[in-house]
């Protein structure tokens, strides 16, 4: 992978995140105009409050005291009614924005390749498909329009506190200003323990997340109290990572939320000598006391807004980082689509990348050929340049006699298909697991279910009743197949690759966890389903497999038996000796 860029800084991220509403500028813009009469409502309130004080109840006058009565009914029912519709316009919005990022991040993840996926934590993963997009949705909701909102009401505020008094509101400033330095000062400080603390998480949340998918090995294994030692190693980090982020906030949060207070009772005791000395109105007095605590909780909630918009960078550039990702293995410009057929050409040219170093090989279209090896002679990595998941550092791998760099990305992948032992299982129907959406005949799907010995148990009674065979495709398969065993998960993988007719099929440890007899019946199957598929058997060893050619991988190369006489009789007792046992 391409070393990363630089961390974008706070504005930039958060240009991107708002960036996230521009395909719905209709509600955002309701959602930001809704503020306007809200902030009118709450800066008309004291002023409507000291009429009634000054020429209402100082004056004796009820006439008054009713008009401004009628006046704060009506401003507190334009403020409720403003206030729910912004609320619910809101909420939709960021939900909305929500979804649209999931989906934008689950079409990228669907994108990249397998070198990207080979740096990349599950754990993280999941920690920014659901944590790190919460914040983004919480700025959007809530955040992103107050810091609009409250900074248009500050603005009129302290305008209408200097048209009422200007010593008290100069007093004002002098303990506001501090205040806001220190909330924007600890803040950039929280964005940091933010960071760090996220990181953590997606730490424990990968541990977890290995348990959960290998907890067979960890309990027949033997090796819960290591996997316990390793989890309680993650969560003290995560531990250590939040006291320090409880040690900030304890800090500084409760001075931010003084300052106001300190500046509330000062500002209470100056005016309050100006009202005895007859300087300054009752009426006056209490409507700018009620400026104060209104500017004070804007200036102790600009912590909140920026908190909010501090978890929302630190979410966005963590999102951000994943959907600006690029893999490495694209379709270059003026690639052309591999051609619909049956069976494929397959060569290589002195192939040099990672344990292949001059490979030269050659598959006939049609030909089923068999690759054996020890381990880490480079099978799977003959399999990962076939699909195209890795390039080699040299050498050209040729696809039905085109250069595979030459052809698009999707059309190689589509009809050159590797199972793998680890066989992926959806959570939905057996039919989802199957077709994965295409439209296969059912007499196809029963044909190649009985070639892979997967029909008896999939059909619950006779094989040849299309109403029982749709039963049987129609039951539910639990999240990643654990109600099935591995080797009914790598049947039904394998029947998924036959039933998309690829040109080729590359089974890549495709039956390694199925018993001997069922293994016999689907290689003696196998060959009556892919006629014509050009078919790649990598490490098998078993007696019962039909192959044209059989090739060994050893010191880098790929060699045809019939070429090695002394390998070819050494390879013949080792898979004759699997037999026997």
């Amino acid at each position: 992978m391409s070393t990363p860029a630089p961390e974008p800084s706070t504005l930039t991220t958060l240009r991107r995140v708002v960036a996230l509403l521009r395909p719905y500028p209709g509600r955002t813009a309701l959602a930001l105009g809704l503020g306007v009469p809200l902030v009118a409502c709450v800066t008309a309130s004291p002023l409507i409050l000291r009429y009634i004080i000054d020429e209402g109840l100082t004056a004796n006058s009820q006439r008054a005291l009713l008009i401004g009565a009628a006046l704060m009914a009506s401003v507190a029912l334009v403020q409720f009614s403003c206030a729910t519709l912004r609320r619910r316009t809101g909420g939709r919005l960021a939900v909305d924005a929500q979804r649209d990022l999931r989906l934008s991040m689950a079409r990228k993840l669907a994108s990249l390749d397998a070198a990207w996926f080979d740096q990349a934590r599950t754990g993280g993963l999941l920690t920014r498909v659901s944590s790190d997009i919460d914040a983004v949705r919480a700025f959007l909701g809530f955040g992103f329009a107050f810091i609009v909102i409250d900074g248009l009401t500050m603005a009129i505020a302290l305008t209408q506190m200097w048209l009422l008094d200007v010593r008290l509101t100069v007093l004002t400033l002098v303990f506001t200003i501090p205040t806001l330095i220190l909330a924007l000062w600890f803040n950039s400080h929280l964005r940091v323990s933010f960071h760090r603390l996220q990181e953590r998480r997606s730490e424990v949340t990968s541990v977890v997340h290995e348990a959960a998918a290998g907890i067979s090995v960890v309990k027949t294994a033997g090796i819960s109290e290591q996997w316990n030692d390793k989890f309680a190693a993650r969560a003290g980090e995560l531990h250590t990572e939040a006291k320090a982020a409880i040690r900030l906030r304890s800090r500084f949060a409760p001075l931010i939320t003084a300052l106001p207070q300190i500046t509330a009772v000062t500002i209470l005791l100056v005016g309050g000598i100006a009202t005895i000395n007859g300087s300054l109105s009752l009426g006056t007095l209490v409507a700018f006391n009620v400026y104060v605590a209104m500017v004070a909780a804007l200036a102790a909630g600009a912590s909140q807004l920026v908190s909010s918009a501090q978890r929302a960078a630190v979410g966005g550039s963590r999102v951000f980082e994943v959907l600006d990702a690029q893999p490495l293995i694209t379709s270059r410009p003026g690639a052309a689509a591999l051609p619909p057929g049956k069976g494929a050409e397959i060569a290589l040219r002195d192939i040099e990348f990672r344990s292949l170093q001059g490979a030269t090989w050659r598959v006939p279209a049609g030909r089923h050929v068999v690759v054996r090896g020890a381990a880490a002679t480079g099978k799977t990595t003959l399999a990962q340049l076939l699909v195209r998941d890795y390039d080699p550092d040299a050498g050209t791998v040729f696809i039905d006699g085109f250069d595979a760099t030459t052809l698009t990305v999707d059309s190689l992948r589509s009809q050159v298909i590797r199972t793998q032992q680890d066989a992926l299982m959806i959570a939905g129907t057996l039919r989802d697991n199957l077709l994965l959406g295409s439209a296969v005949e059912l007499d196809r799907i029963r044909d190649v279910l009985h070639a892979v010995d997967a029909l008896d148990w999939v059909v619950d009674g006779d094989a040849n009743d299309d109403d029982a065979l749709q039963a049987g495709l129609d039951r539910r398969i639990s999240e990643r197949g654990v109600d099935l065993s591995g080797g009914q998960r790598q049947r039904i993988a394998m029947a998924r690759a036959i039933l998309r007719s690829p040109r080729v099929l590359i089974l890549d440890g495709a039956l390694s966890e199925v018993d001997a007899a069922t293994e016999a019946k689907i290689l003696a199957r196998l060959p009556e389903v892919l006629t014509g598929t050009t078919v790649i058997y990598l490490g098998t060893s078993s007696p019962h497999l039909r192959v044209d050619d059989t090739y060994e991988l050893r010191d880098g190369r790929i060699h045809k038996i019939d070429d090695a006489p002394a390998e070819d009789d050494r390879l013949r007792s080792v898979v004759a000796a699997k037999a026997v046992t």
